[in-house]
């Protein structure tokens, strides 16, 4: 299990790798905040903030080997056919690069009506499709291609706060927490339509941090903060 972390008082910041028991460890100290892992066949990818300045960083056998400077902090990351798919909270920005030909390619999301930047949250590669969640702006972009010049942009009125999602190919199905109105959005994963929602909990002090899909046994796991526990939902049986 590969895990980033903040660390404490100078302890454990980076990249923190645990055995398959979880008991023993390895840490790879990283100079600044870390918040994003990304595993090829042959190598980590992380990002690295430093004051004002970002990296990505690259390391195997946890020695670094690569070092680029960026733009923007990415918080979420995807590797897809020879390209990075990157998704910045801070700046609302997905970017994808390409490791051999170095290429970099960038969109700033958008919306009507908002003046503050929004906060990309999660981008994937899913089918044909790159899928990019904003979670300020309650949108959902679909890229057609690696450069980002084609898309759609499917709108949210509700104020959810859109966070993370999970797939399951064989259902053809896709699925997306919210921290606001603790729900679980299941969309066709062709039409982005939506198909129904699970709702997790009505305590507003609460809240819908992340969550996983078993595509096996076909069962969500959802965390809630501040009830510190996780929901199990099966969904065999919605349809």
């Amino acid at each position: 299990m590969i895990c980033s972390a903040y660390g404490q008082n100078g302890i454990d910041q980076g990249i923190v790798i645990f055995d398959q028991d979880k008991v023993n460890k390895q840490v790879i100290n990283l100079s600044g905040k870390a918040n994003m892992v990304i595993e090829t066949d042959s190598f980590l990818i992380t990002s690295v903030q430093e004051k004002n300045r970002y990296y990505l960083e690259f390391y195997a056998d946890q020695k670094r080997f690569d070092r680029i400077e960026t733009t923007y902090f990415y918080s979420y990351g995807h590797f897809s056919n020879g390209y990075l798919l990157l998704a910045s909270f801070n700046d609302g920005i997905d970017s994808t690069y390409h490791l051999e030909t170095k290429k970099w390619c960038h969109h700033k999301h958008h919306r009507d009506g908002f003046v503050r930047n929004g906060r990309s949250h999660y981008i994937q590669k899913i089918k044909e499709k790159i899928i990019s969640i904003d979670n300020a702006y309650q949108q959902i972009y679909c890229y057609e291609d690696d450069e980002l010049k084609k898309f759609t942009v499917i709108n949210f009125d509700e104020f959810i706060n859109l966070r993370l999602a999970s797939y399951d190919l064989d259902k053809n199905e896709l699925y997306i927490n919210t921290e606001v109105s603790n729900e679980v959005i299941v969309l066709n994963l062709d039409t982005l339509k939506e198909c129904y929602r699970i709702k997790l909990s009505d305590n507003k002090q609460v809240f819908s941090g992340g969550h996983s899909y078993d595509a096996v046994h076909k069962k969500l796991f959802i965390s809630m903060r501040k009830e510190d526990c996780i929901y199990v939902q099966d969904t065999t049986n919605q349809l």
